[in-house]
Formats: C-alpha cells, sequence, structure tokens
C-alpha cells in the first residue's frame, strides 16, 4: 500500500464537554481507503490510530487511541472513536483536527478538520458564543470566565429582568431553593400557591432570617414583627434593646435620641421625654411632690413627703402629719349639705368608744343642739359612754 487516502463521509458528535453527562461519550468517524492507484484496499481487519489535535500540521495530539480491528469493506471503514480511550477529557470547544496512521505506518497527512453535523449547530444556541457549561467545573451564564459554581452576569440589555426566574406552570404549586449541608436542608426559599414567600426554617409559614442557628428576625402571617424570638405577640415585639439615633423627620409618631434627650414629634414640634425638655417631668429635690400648674407639672415643696411624714408648709416634718400654717385657717372640716355633721375623731385601734370626738351636728327640732358654739350649732364632748362631761349653750351668750 503506497498511499491511504481518506474522506469524511458523516461525523456525529454524540458526546462532548458540554453535553448532557447521561449521553454516550464516542465519536463516530468515517472514511475510505484506497492504496495509490486509488483503488480501494482488500476487505478485511485493519490496524488504524486516531489522533486528534488543535493544529493542522505539527503539534502533540490531545488525544490518541489505536482500534486493531476496524473492518474495511470495498474501501469504506467506520469506527467508533472513544471505545478504547475516553474522550471524557475533551472539551470540544475549539477547532480540532484528526490524524490517522495505519498499521503503525507515518501519519497520513493532511490532516482532517474535523466538522460537526448540522444538526450538532444547534448546540450553539443551547450554549451560545458568551456561556460557558463545562462538563465538569463552574458554570457561567453571561460569562466564559466563571469564578463559582454557577455565575449569572447580566448585560445592558438585561436591565430590568430577573437573574434567575423559576416558574411552576401549576397553580398549587412551589418553587423551592434549598441550602443544604452534609444532605440536610439547613434553609429554605420556598414560594407557594402563588403567593405565599417563607424563608428560613421548614416547620412553620413564617419569614425568618436565621444565623448561627438562631431566629434573628420574624415576620408571622399575623403581620407580627420579632426581633429576636419565634413568636411574636405584637406588631413589633424586640427581645432586647432598642437603639435609636437622631433625626430631623417631619413624621408624627417619629422617636429619636438627640444626643442628650429622648424626644417625639407630635406633628408640629418635637416633645422631650425627661425632665430637661419643656413637656417632660421637672427635676426635683428629696420629698418634693409634684403638682399641676394648669399648663405644665411643677415640683413643688409646700406639699413635703419624705416617705413616711408628710409636711404641709414645712419641708421637716416632726409628726405623721405636720401643718405650719399662717393667720389663716389651717385645718377645715365642711359637710356637703346644710343638714349633715362634720366632725374630727381622735381614736385608738383598741376600739370604737375610747376617742376623742370634735363634732359639729345638724340644727334639731328644738333649735339647737347642746356644744360649745362655733357656728350655734355645735358641741365639746368628753368623757366616756357612761358619763359625758357637757359644756352647753342655752342661749345666744357665748360662754
Amino acid at each position: 500500500m503506497n498511499r491511504l487516502f481518506f474522506t469524511v463521509i458523516a461525523l456525529a458528535l454524540l458526546f462532548a464537554g458540554h453535553a448532557a453527562a447521561d449521553l454516550p461519550q464516542l465519536l463516530s468517524y468515517q472514511g475510505v481507503l484506497v492504496d495509490g492507484s486509488g483503488t480501494a484496499v482488500p476487505d478485511g481487519p485493519y490496524s488504524v490510530t486516531f489522533r486528534l489535535y488543535t493544529v493542522a500540521a505539527g503539534g502533540s495530539p490531545i488525544w490518541e487511541e489505536t482500534n486493531p480491528a476496524v473492518q474495511v469493506a470495498k474501501g469504506i471503514f467506520n469506527a467508533t472513536l472513544g471505545t478504547i480511550v475516553a474522550l471524557s477529557g475533551l472539551a470540544f470547544d475549539a477547532t480540532y483536527y484528526v490524524g490517522i496512521s495505519v498499521a503503525g505506518g507515518a501519519e497520513l497527512a493532511p490532516r482532517q478538520i474535523l466538522t460537526a453535523v448540522p444538526y450538532t449547530f444547534n448546540a450553539k444556541a443551547v450554549m451560545g458564543t458568551a456561556n460557558e457549561f463545562p462538563s465538569s467545573g463552574n458554570v457561567g451564564i453571561g460569562t466564559i470566565d466563571p469564578k463559582s459554581p454557577l455565575v449569572v452576569q447580566f448585560d445592558n440589555t438585561n436591565m430590568g429582568l430577573p437573574a434567575i426566574a423559576i416558574d411552576n406552570a401549576e397553580i398549587a404549586g412551589q418553587n423551592v431553593i434549598d441550602f443544604k449541608f452534609g444532605g440536610t436542608t439547613r434553609a429554605r426559599i420556598r414560594n407557594a400557591n402563588g403567593g405565599a414567600f417563607f424563608l428560613g426554617t421548614l416547620s412553620n409559614n413564617n419569614v425568618q432570617l436565621i444565623t448561627d442557628n438562631t431566629t434573628r428576625f420574624t415576620v408571622t402571617g399575623a403581620g407580627n414583627v420579632g426581633i429576636g424570638m419565634i413568636t411574636p405577640v405584637d406588631k413589633l415585639d424586640v427581645d432586647g434593646g432598642v437603639h435609636i439615633g437622631n433625626t430631623t423627620s417631619a413624621n408624627a409618631g417619629t422617636l429619636r435620641w438627640t444626643g442628650s434627650d429622648f424626644e417625639g414629634y407630635d406633628g408640629s414640634t418635637w416633645k422631650s421625654f425627661t425632665a430637661t425638655g419643656g413637656s417632660g417631668l421637672p427635676s426635683g429635690t428629696l420629698g418634693q411632690t409634684l403638682r399641676h400648674s394648669g399648663s405644665d407639672w411643677t415640683a413643688t415643696s409646700t406639699l413635703y413627703n419624705n416617705g413616711t411624714q408628710i409636711g404641709i408648709g414645712t419641708t421637716s416634718p416632726g409628726a405623721r402629719l405636720d401643718i405650719v400654717g399662717s393667720n389663716a385657717q389651717d385645718i377645715r372640716v365642711e359637710t356637703g349639705t346644710i343638714t349633715g355633721r362634720s366632725a374630727v375623731v381622735l381614736k385608738t385601734t383598741a376600739g370604737t368608744t375610747d376617742q376623742l370626738l370634735l363634732e359639729k351636728q345638724a340644727p334639731s327640732a328644738l333649735g339647737t343642739t347642746a356644744g360649745i358654739a362655733l357656728a350655734n350649732l355645735s358641741r365639746v364632748t368628753a368623757g366616756t359612754l357612761a358619763g359625758p362631761l357637757m359644756m352647753q349653750v342655752i342661749s345666744a351668750n357665748p360662754l
């Protein structure tokens, strides 16, 4: 055999680096073997070595296998490349050239460019010119140089569109993205029944943010928000302190810390929550009590309370009730009706009869009631129930 010519009749790429992993990693190749006069070689098996290169001449092969029994009939042979040495290491993302040698002879020239059957052009539509779908490694959509397991890269033509859309045509269906560790789902993003959105644990319908296996933020189905808790019982439920800063907001109901005072905005002015502000409680000293002037709260020592004693007109009460007055009336007990009675009773807790009673009684049928006249209708009674000592006024003359 002086010369060997081969003609590629058909080339079918059944698997390449960007094809699905469950497809066979094989490549069908067909050619014609003829001798130096152009006559087909005798029928029978031939040992044929196939090599793939990235250059048309020279260089080193990127893949090679020898099939010891390639059947030739009337010069035509069919070979399935990859049955002896796997093609899985090739990406098939560049132009390859096929080199052939027969029976251990020199490689025939020229090498033949590896072409694709027409339907394989559809792979370009799947892969795209700016996408990367290797058989292993990082996947890129919109980029051919992904630095992570999956990278979706936008350009200006994609603005306003979602980077990733997961759509379920079933009305009662759900879309789920699980985050797993060691095969166990630790967090889930789920859109169920066309409306509900869940983030966090799998056991409830709350939206939750979880770090270090601890719920940090919860929104319940009822709309309650919890910070630091799973089951908030109000619109905002905080397990811990709340820090606020300063603001110039003009929205009624806004709270702020000015740096020296807590304030709230009522829609027109800022109101203080502390003693330093005009609408807060005033400052005071030990024992002072609060009174309202009609327009604001003030602290006063006129009514003094040290915790056990009360002083009126004094800040040093010497009794349970200590009244330091002026020339005006200091104590007055008055009934609300003309027929009523007013009394001052001094007694102990030993009984109901050991008492001193200063009493003003109402008018009687006789006109007056015995007693010491304070307004012609009073008396002072001293003694016991058995024998009181009476001082009476029987006429209009004073005693």
